[in-house]
């Protein structure tokens, strides 16, 4: 609850003037009753209580169904930007071929895994956390720092409400086939407010797999997506690694295990973190997130029952 703070003192700091704010939210944490004499004070938010969304992504379009403004942005409640995030945004969309920019996030200072979470290897590469320390074009962004025209926005018929996880994904994938541009900067990063531990982290990468497998299969888009390369690398993986102990072959098992232990080890040592510390917590998460984001991508073809069961246990 305590990130709710952080996002509306961001609000207070815009360097812009021309802003309005639509809360959704259906809490349960007393974030209402901050919302709510937030929107007394200030005239240019409005606070959407009980809005009953079954998703986070049905919830975003409850919010642009009741805003008027002509470019939408989204952060989540434990997020927080700088005083200048939105008027460096706006600049980029001036571009008419550019639907939507977004950039990184930097992690609370007070998370004990800041450093291994924000490395190449930590994040598993995601563009999160990316260091591109230039615009570039991007195939997607995150909900949580994205600032889109909402022309386009509506244009391609917002957030798909059945989608729970990875919505933004897929929503990027449908701006990007009606021939728009997204783009990433390093100056528009976003904060993130809560503190995550291994369990949390296993959480996030299982809900990624799994939404990136539905978003595959939602938009049709092709397998050769680099992100694709890790359930499916990791699977491979496992089947020799199975295979090698059934048959009793385990200098076989040992190799190959050895063999993604050293490459992992390699990456690790390669991204110069500052402490051996850092090191062993980056290929920690890296193993973990490898698993838990196979895991959760291949539970998208179990039944939901056991699908559920892996979600819950993760």
């Amino acid at each position: 609850m305590k990130g709710i703070f952080h996002l509306l003192d961001s609000l207070r700091n815009l360097t812009t003037e021309e802003w309005e704010a639509v809360f959704v939210d259906d809490s349960t944490d007393g974030t209402t009753k901050v919302l709510t004499r937030y929107c007394r004070s200030e005239s240019r938010a409005v606070l959407l209580a009980e809005a009953h969304a079954r998703t986070p992504a049905e919830a975003r379009n409850k919010g642009v169904a009741h805003c008027r403004a002509n470019t939408v942005a989204f952060v989540d409640a434990n997020y927080s930007f700088d005083k200048d995030w939105l008027e460096k945004a706006l600049i980029h969309l001036r571009e008419p071929v550019v639907a939507g920019v977004g950039g990184g996030v930097v992690l609370d200072p007070k998370n004990p895994y800041a450093e291994a979470l924000s490395s190449w290897l930590g994040s598993m590469n995601s563009p999160v956390f990316s260091k591109c320390n230039q615009v570039r074009g991007t195939s997607f962004l995150r909900a949580q720092n994205i600032v889109l025209k909402r022309a386009v926005f509506l244009e391609v018929g917002g957030f798909d409400p059945e989608m729970r996880f990875c919505e933004d994904e897929d929503l990027s994938y449908r701006i990007r086939q009606r021939g728009y541009r997204l783009l990433l900067t390093d100056s528009n990063v976003t904060h993130h407010w809560n503190v995550r531990s291994f369990k949390d982290f296993s959480c996030l990468m299982l809900t990624y797999g799994l939404g990136r497998c539905l978003a595959t299969r939602h938009c049709g888009l092709a397998l050769s997506n680099s992100r694709l390369v890790l359930p499916l690398s990791f699977a491979s993986f496992v089947v020799a690694l199975i295979l090698g102990t059934l048959y009793w072959d385990f200098a076989l098992a040992f190799a190959l295990l050895t063999l993604y232990l050293l490459t992992v080890l390699t990456y690790a040592l390669a991204t110069r973190l500052s402490s051996a510390r850092s090191v062993a917590e980056a290929v920690f998460l890296y193993v973990l997130g490898h698993l838990s984001y196979a895991l959760g991508f291949f539970s998208a073809f179990m039944p939901s029952g056991i699908r559920k069961r892996i979600m819950v246990t993760g």
